[in-house]
């Protein structure tokens, strides 16, 4: 409880920040372990071009990703702030790195976008255009055939959840489950084991 107030304090605070703090964590430790143990990743790629700006970098990803995966559970809006925020951090780190090729990373977050867009287009709902937006930062940062893994699990896991929900009777069959948590929990598994479920898979 609040020693002031005396209302309690809601479980999603001290939840928000233990899940920060472990996504910090896996970002540290990926970062200090991406030449040996995670270095078929895309992770360690990006690593390599960004030298000492890598861990700052998915850092501040991650704040924003964090903030919009709340976001969207709890209100079912991927604010477009935040979004902004993230072409603009994804871009800029591209046009300095890739200047010679980026239309080829942004290529994949136009795809990602389209292939979503698609679904939107095809289901009326379900999927909100926010979800199409955010994934054009995060295509851009997986590459193509990454971002065919990354929205594989997406629906993988948003599948499996759903099922859940429906047979503990949180939800039912129409109902519109928020998306974008998926895409984002789905992106860090990607980032880091992308390479490893593709080989595993004996896809591309």
């Amino acid at each position: 409880k609040c020693r002031n107030g005396h209302k309690k304090i809601s479980i999603r605070y001290p939840l928000i920040e233990f899940f920060t703090a472990l996504t910090f964590l896996l970002i540290f430790t990926v970062y200090n372990l991406q030449d040996t143990v995670f270095i078929d990743s895309v992770f360690n790629t990006w690593g390599n071009i960004l030298g000492v700006f890598t861990l700052p970098y998915f850092i501040l990803i991650s704040i924003i990703l964090i903030a919009i995966f709340i976001i969207d559970l709890e209100k079912g809006i991927i604010p477009d702030t935040l979004i902004f925020i993230l072409y603009l951090i994804v871009g800029t780190f591209l046009v300095l790195t890739h200047f010679n090729n980026f239309y080829l990373h942004l290529f994949a977050g136009m795809f990602a976008a389209m292939l979503l867009y698609f679904l939107f287009f095809i289901k009326g709902k379900g999927m909100g255009l926010g979800d199409v937006k955010l994934a054009i930062p995060l295509g851009t940062i997986l590459g193509v055939s990454y971002s065919l893994v990354w929205l594989f699990l997406a629906f993988l896991t948003g599948a499996y959840i759903g099922i859940i929900l429906i047979l503990v009777k949180r939800a039912k069959i129409k109902d519109k489950i928020a998306f974008g948590p998926f895409l984002i929990f789905a992106f860090f598994i990607a980032l880091i084991w992308g390479k490893r479920i593709i080989v595993n898979l004996g896809i591309f």
